[in-house]
Protein backbone atom coordinates (compact mmCIF):
# COMPACT_ATOMS: atom_id res chain seq x y z
CA UNK A 1 0.00 0.00 0.00
CA UNK A 2 2.43 2.18 0.64
CA UNK A 3 4.78 1.89 -2.42
CA UNK A 4 1.54 2.65 -4.37
CA UNK A 5 0.66 5.69 -2.27
CA UNK A 6 4.74 7.03 -3.32
CA UNK A 7 4.08 6.17 -6.69
CA UNK A 8 1.07 8.11 -7.24
CA UNK A 9 1.96 10.49 -5.38
CA UNK A 10 5.56 11.06 -7.35
CA UNK A 11 3.40 10.49 -10.53
CA UNK A 12 1.59 13.21 -9.12
CA UNK A 13 4.06 15.82 -8.76
CA UNK A 14 5.06 14.83 -11.89
CA UNK A 15 2.04 16.53 -13.40
CA UNK A 16 2.40 19.09 -11.24
CA UNK A 17 5.42 19.91 -12.85
CA UNK A 18 4.57 19.81 -16.34
CA UNK A 19 7.26 16.18 -16.22
CA UNK A 20 4.43 13.38 -16.78
CA UNK A 21 5.29 13.06 -20.20
CA UNK A 22 9.66 13.32 -19.91
CA UNK A 23 11.21 10.61 -20.92
CA UNK A 24 15.00 9.58 -21.23
CA UNK A 25 17.07 6.85 -22.98
CA UNK A 26 17.24 3.80 -21.21
CA UNK A 27 21.31 3.71 -20.14
CA UNK A 28 22.24 1.12 -22.60
CA UNK A 29 21.00 3.38 -25.61
CA UNK A 30 22.65 6.79 -24.21
CA UNK A 31 25.04 8.25 -26.55
CA UNK A 32 26.30 11.21 -25.77
CA UNK A 33 25.89 14.27 -23.35
CA UNK A 34 22.68 15.43 -24.60
CA UNK A 35 21.10 11.93 -23.92
CA UNK A 36 23.31 11.30 -20.26
CA UNK A 37 21.45 14.67 -18.57
CA UNK A 38 18.86 14.22 -19.80
CA UNK A 39 18.50 10.61 -18.43
CA UNK A 40 19.69 11.98 -15.15
CA UNK A 41 17.23 14.92 -15.16
CA UNK A 42 14.31 11.85 -15.96
CA UNK A 43 15.58 10.17 -13.31
CA UNK A 44 15.16 12.81 -10.83
CA UNK A 45 11.78 13.74 -11.48
CA UNK A 46 10.65 10.13 -11.43
CA UNK A 47 11.78 10.14 -8.00
CA UNK A 48 9.38 13.34 -7.27
CA UNK A 49 11.82 15.46 -7.55
CA UNK A 50 13.20 15.74 -3.90
CA UNK A 51 15.04 18.94 -2.46
CA UNK A 52 18.87 18.65 -3.59
CA UNK A 53 19.86 18.00 0.21
CA UNK A 54 17.70 15.12 0.16
CA UNK A 55 19.42 14.05 -3.06
CA UNK A 56 23.03 14.47 -0.81
CA UNK A 57 21.98 13.36 1.88
CA UNK A 58 21.16 9.59 0.47
CA UNK A 59 24.29 10.03 -1.94
CA UNK A 60 26.14 10.40 1.07
CA UNK A 61 26.55 13.63 2.11
CA UNK A 62 28.44 17.06 0.36
CA UNK A 63 31.94 15.49 -0.03
CA UNK A 64 29.98 12.67 -2.31
CA UNK A 65 27.92 15.09 -4.01
CA UNK A 66 28.32 19.26 -3.80
CA UNK A 67 25.13 20.53 -3.19
CA UNK A 68 26.16 23.09 -6.41
CA UNK A 69 27.11 19.90 -8.16
CA UNK A 70 23.35 18.34 -7.58
CA UNK A 71 22.34 21.28 -8.85
CA UNK A 72 23.69 21.81 -11.99
CA UNK A 73 22.91 17.91 -12.77
CA UNK A 74 19.35 18.27 -12.39
CA UNK A 75 19.16 21.82 -14.03
CA UNK A 76 20.87 20.13 -16.84
CA UNK A 77 23.99 22.48 -16.86
CA UNK A 78 26.32 19.70 -16.06
CA UNK A 79 27.07 16.50 -15.70
CA UNK A 80 28.90 14.33 -12.77
CA UNK A 81 32.61 14.73 -13.11
CA UNK A 82 33.78 11.22 -11.65
CA UNK A 83 31.96 8.15 -11.10
CA UNK A 84 31.75 8.61 -6.99
CA UNK A 85 29.62 11.57 -8.29
CA UNK A 86 27.52 9.38 -10.92
CA UNK A 87 26.98 7.17 -7.92
CA UNK A 88 25.94 9.47 -5.00
CA UNK A 89 23.24 11.21 -7.73
CA UNK A 90 21.90 7.51 -8.61
CA UNK A 91 21.85 6.92 -4.87
CA UNK A 92 20.14 10.30 -4.10
CA UNK A 93 17.47 9.22 -6.83
CA UNK A 94 16.94 5.36 -5.34
CA UNK A 95 18.48 3.56 -8.41
CA UNK A 96 18.83 -0.14 -7.21
CA UNK A 97 22.43 -0.86 -7.12
CA UNK A 98 21.92 -3.62 -9.40
CA UNK A 99 20.94 -1.24 -12.43
CA UNK A 100 23.73 1.23 -11.15
CA UNK A 101 26.78 -0.25 -13.35
CA UNK A 102 24.60 0.53 -16.47
CA UNK A 103 24.74 4.37 -15.78
CA UNK A 104 28.69 3.69 -14.81
CA UNK A 105 28.95 1.92 -18.43
CA UNK A 106 27.07 4.95 -20.35
CA UNK A 107 28.53 7.40 -18.04
CA UNK A 108 32.44 6.52 -19.03
CA UNK A 109 31.27 5.89 -22.80
CA UNK A 110 29.68 9.56 -22.62
CA UNK A 111 32.75 10.86 -21.06
CA UNK A 112 35.24 8.91 -23.03
CA UNK A 113 33.75 10.33 -26.65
Amino acid sequence: MLQQVSYLWKRARMEQRGTLALRGRPPALIVDRADLSLALFVLYEREGAPPLRTIQRRGGGAVRLPLSTAARIVNRQALPADKNQLIAFLEGCRVPAQQQGQWEKAWSKVMRS
